[in-house]
């Protein structure tokens, strides 16, 4: 029986950057928030989930894989994991007809299908059939170990690649909110996806190629010291830039149901949104640069009544610095004449305003401190002659 003679398509991952991974602080905030009730309540007539069964026969399943219309390796999904003995033995369950677990599929706009789940069980029968390992490791048919699949009997190749998979696919014409859903709940893998990465599977376009380009831009990267971007931790800070820079005075918890939604309604974004918030982020990148350098968004503490820098990003600092960086209508060559002073701002704040620091470190999604912590630094800018006008806004909308 012949064999398929391509390569499988390339990881299409987060770029693996040298050095340590991108961290970013964990505080208790999104879990004490309230749901406010911001995802848009879903009649029952529009609660549409579609699906439809996806049985093929393993030879269907691999030719699909070959010619791109069955996706494995989608930007949300990990690497390869298995390795060859627990592939061995998946093959091995096609021989003797052991049942495989379903696999979930979800159909794509351009009519391709993507995993949802599944992929290593896919990745590996395509491996075996592409003769690109032997078995290994079996032991109730022992006598297949060390074959590849062009070295097996007619009557075993012919077993496998008749064997049927069971398949389960979400239409596309599912309601968004629901699809997510489906996401998450069928989010089994060894691995556990984050909600970015689930995000990113249930919201593909143009707002999502986009965050994956800004995730990776040189001068994100440089303000967070080339440190590897992983589990689209990076995509994610972008996102919430974009959501709490358009609706800041909107927001309301839970910050996770905030992004998701954020994500869903832009995901379909024209050209010229596109282009207006690469642009908007890309500049208000540069002038963080300009300040802070490869320390930017990271929490200063005393100890031994000297600063230190703590490593990891803080996405409570990222949110004060980039909202109001944003508004600051000066370039980034003017911004460094003012770069000691805003640094040393940031470290008052931070180390002796205990309204700020307790902003920046617990609870950071509840809205008054997220409010909170932009206003102060706002006025801190203000107080060096920066205008970024966070705080006016602010304080008007809270009455003060």
């Amino acid at each position: 029986m012949a064999t398929i003679d391509q390569q499988l398509p390339p990881e299409e991952l987060e770029p693996e950057f040298e050095g340590d991974a991108l961290e970013v602080e964990q505080t208790d905030g999104d879990e004490e928030a309230p749901d406010a009730g911001l995802r848009p309540k879903i009649s029952p007539l529009d609660r549409k989930l579609i699906t439809r069964p996806y049985d093929l026969a393993v030879s269907e399943l691999v030719a699909q894989i070959a010619g791109g219309d069955l996706i494995l390796n989608p930007v949300y999904q990990r690497k390869y994991v298995w390795d060859d003995i627990k592939a061995s033995k998946l093959i091995e369950s096609l021989v003797i007809n052991i049942p495989i677990p379903v696999i979930y599929l979800v159909e794509e706009e351009d009519g391709t299908c993507s995993t949802i789940d599944g992929q290593q069980r896919l990745r590996s029968i395509y491996r075996y059939l592409n003769n690109e390992f032997r078995l290994t490791g079996l032991e109730v048919l022992a006598d297949l170990n060390e074959r590849r699949y062009l070295e097996l009997g007619e009557r075993e190749q012919r077993l496998i690649a008749r064997r049927a998979i069971r398949g389960i696919v979400v239409g596309q014409a599912s309601h968004p909110d629901i699809r997510f859903d489906v996401f998450e709940r069928l989010n089994t893998g060894s691995v556990a996806l984050t909600t970015q990465e689930i995000r990113n599977s249930a919201f593909r376009g143009p707002f999502n190629d986009l965050l994956h380009e800004l995730a990776n831009s040189d001068a994100l990267r440089q303000c967070f010291s080339n440190r590897a971007n992983t589990r689209m931790t990076t995509e994610e800070l972008v996102l919430r830039f974009f959501a709490l820079d358009e609706h800041l005075l909107e927001y309301r918890p839970k910050l996770k149901k905030f992004l998701t939604i954020y994500m869903r309604e832009n995901r379909q974004l024209g050209a010229e949104g596109i282009a207006s918030k690469r642009a908007s982020f890309l500049s208000t990148v540069a002038k963080v640069y300009s300040v802070f350098s490869g320390s930017a968004f990271r929490r200063t503490v005393v100890e031994d009544r000297k600063i230190r820098w703590i490593p990891q990003i803080n996405s409570a600092l990222y949110d004060v610095v980039m909202l109001n960086f944003a508004r600051l209508d000066v370039e980034p060559e003017q911004l460094k004449a003012s770069r000691a002073r805003i640094r040393q701002g940031m470290e008052r704040l931070a180390t002796r305003d205990d309204e700020f620091a307790d902003a920046i470190s617990r609870s950071t999604s509840d809205r008054h401190r997220l409010l909170r912590r932009v206003a102060l630094f706002g006025r801190m800018l203000e107080g060096l002659g920066l205008q970024s006008g966070l705080a006016e806004e602010i304080e008007a909308l809270q009455g003060r």
